[in-house]
């Protein structure tokens, strides 16, 4: 949005549906809760150019959905158990909602490495 508005580029916003909302809703699993969690953070692993993010800061008393985790999810794995998170953690890994090849998977987060990797676009719900 800031970079068509700098450039003068006249721009229409569509609403729709955030993937993590639709990946949550096909898990058949809420993203807040009153006993388990009471927020939800939206992040990405992955900025421009390849860089990551990295996921220190990101406790455990949140539903994460990280969108763009990337293919070493022994390195996200690796970076949320040293923040705290629990092995028994879990995780929904989905891939290509919204299409016809749209694919779910579930684990806890210390068998998240051992996973085959999802084809992109992914992204992951880490929840009580």
């Amino acid at each position: 949005i800031s970079a068509l508005s700098s450039a003068g580029v006249p721009f229409a916003i569509v609403p729709g549906v955030s993937t993590g909302f639709a990946a949550a809703a096909l898990a058949a699993i809420p993203l807040t809760g009153r006993i388990s969690n009471s927020r939800v953070l939206f992040a990405t692993r992955h900025l421009a150019a390849g860089a990551t993010s990295g996921l220190s800061g990101i406790t455990p008393e949140s539903t994460l959905v990280l969108y763009m985790p990337g293919r070493d999810y022994r390195a996200i794995s690796t970076e949320l158990l040293a923040n705290g998170w629990l092995s028994q953690t879990r995780c929904i890994i989905a891939s290509s909602i919204g299409n016809s090849a749209q694919n779910l998977a579930s684990c806890t987060l210390g068998e998240l490495s051992e996973l085959p990797r999802m084809p992109s676009p992914v992204l992951m719900i880490f929840f009580p």
